[in-house]
């Protein structure tokens, strides 16, 4: 009569995959090297990103903001206050100015990059002419300032040049 012999059990420590060189430590030293790689990636990505959204006498700016609100609002008040038109077929902006105003100037704000910033000076009593052509289309932000009887005056609008 033969005896079957059953096997001996496995303990649980020897079913463990990981008894032997374990493969978990080289999981997280992979995967903390990768987030690290990763972040020096960002970091020089980010060294190469222009911040031109804010102007560079953006200090002065604000402590000037309530002197500009006042200017905003004497020129809300003008019975002819400015106002722009976009011819699309010529590829020019037309400004209308007050009568009372006189040394204006515009400037063209370019959000997206202050290297593109234009300034004109605007004709006074008749239309300033300004061709766009030159000028890259896209979203701008027109400011006009003038002085007129000691007071500052102050008109933005957004302007969107077509192509």
């Amino acid at each position: 009569m033969t005896d079957h012999v059953h096997p001996t059990p496995k303990s649980p420590a020897s079913r463990n995959p990981f008894r032997r060189w374990p493969v978990w430590p080289v999981g997280i030293i992979s995967y903390y090297l990768f987030f690290v790689c990763l972040c020096f990636i960002f970091a020089f990505m980010a060294r190469k990103v222009r911040f031109d959204l804010v102007a560079d006498d953006y200090y002065d700016r604000g402590v000037a903001h309530d002197e500009r609100m006042a200017a905003l609002a004497r020129t809300r008040a003008l019975p002819d206050p400015p106002r722009m038109e976009i011819d699309e077929a010529e590829h020019r902006l037309i400004v209308y100015m007050p009568m009372e105003a006189r040394d204006a100037v515009l400037t063209m704000y370019r959000p997206a990059d202050a290297r593109e910033d234009r300034r004109y000076a605007l004709r006074d009593i008749v239309p300033s002419v300004i061709a766009y052509e030159s000028i890259p289309h896209g979203r701008w932000q027109a400011q006009i300032e003038w002085h007129h009887e000691g007071h500052r005056h102050y008109f933005e609008k957004d302007v969107f040049l077509p192509w």
